[in-house]
């Protein structure tokens, strides 16, 4: 788990860029050989209020002789429960539920109602992984 994202949530742009309102870690490739090494499915992050699911393919470790096997690795960036402009240009209060099961992460993503009143269904999205 970390604070910042790895991959953008959000399309920046070059201002944001140049004033340096980029949240994202300058080493996520290094993190995810790391991860990837401790043989971490998942990573999870917040900080731009924004839902985000990336799958980011790196080499095995340690490498498996002449034939590399690439693994996914989960970035996965929760929603908000923020108020007004903290949810930026896609954003609804929204959180997952995972679950990890035998081939697969299955995130069931719930958001809150047009009245304010519920979190309900929104969508789910699967992630295969090999288990091997």
């Amino acid at each position: 788990v970390v604070h910042h994202h790895l991959f953008p949530a959000t399309s920046p742009g070059a201002g944001d860029a140049l004033s340096k309102r980029i949240s994202t870690f300058a080493n996520a490739s290094e993190l995810l050989y790391h991860a990837r090494r401790w043989r971490a499915e998942m990573i999870l992050h917040g900080h731009e209020h924004q839902p985000s699911i990336t799958v980011a393919q790196r080499w095995s470790y340690p490498p498996r002789g002449h034939d590399p096997a690439f693994f996914p690795v989960v970035s996965a960036g929760a929603g908000s429960f923020a108020l007004g402009s903290h949810l930026g240009p896609i954003g609804r209060n929204h959180y997952y539920l995972i679950h990890r099961r035998k081939n697969e992460i299955c995130f069931h993503s719930r958001i809150l109602d047009d009245h304010g009143a519920a979190f309900t269904y929104h969508d789910q999205i699967r992630v295969p992984v090999d288990t091997t």
